[in-house]
């Protein structure tokens, strides 16, 4: 499978028409049509918005060198289209993981702080 081969499956699975990834990318659909039939080669900002939208590695798209999906592939269906609100969810987990671990670091505070102004672990 070669990248415009990769860039058409990518599209057909996550059940989106030409139309669509056109305007995503803000080219013609004629443009995008070149992309699928290896007639126009991607440029990278191009080529970033896809690995974006479909969550997966640029390197996959351009070389199917990598695993099919990068790490988001745990939130994202791939038989769903992928849309910026699953990018926004993989962010409000990763600030849900920041504000547990700032909690941990908040307790742990108080334990040697007891233990400073105690001389021993209480809590």
């Amino acid at each position: 499978m070669d990248m415009s081969q990769r860039i058409r499956h990518l599209r057909e699975t996550r059940n989106f028409n030409q139309k669509e990834i056109a305007s995503l990318l803000k080219i013609s659909q004629g443009t995008y049509s070149g992309i699928e039939n290896g007639t126009v080669k991607p440029s990278l900002d191009k080529l970033q918005l896809l690995s974006s939208h479909y969550q997966v590695s640029i390197d996959w798209i351009v070389n199917g060198n990598e695993e099919f999906h990068t790490n988001y592939s745990s939130y994202v269906d791939p038989n769903e289209k992928v849309d910026t609100v699953r990018e926004s969810d993989h962010a409000t987990k990763y600030a849900q993981g920041i504000e547990e671990i700032w909690d941990e670091i908040k307790f742990l505070k108080k334990v040697f702080t007891n233990y400073i102004d105690n001389g021993k672990a209480s809590i």
